[in-house]
């Protein structure tokens, strides 16, 4: 994702390199939240999975 959101913005920091800096600050989440997601699949078996969610 940080390098669509690089390239894509590319052009405009280019043309206003004083906005360089408040990508870097974008950059570093502000907060990431993990936690266990458990499930069963199609034969009865309870798998453990992690999932994340990133602000």
């Amino acid at each position: 994702a940080l390098n669509e959101l690089t390239s894509t913005l590319a052009p405009f920091l280019a043309q206003n390199p004083e906005y360089k800096k408040a990508l870097e600050v974008v950059q570093i989440p502000e907060r990431i939240i993990q936690f266990r997601v458990l499930w069963e699949d199609d034969e009865g078996n309870v798998h453990a999975n992690r999932g994340f969610r990133v602000q």
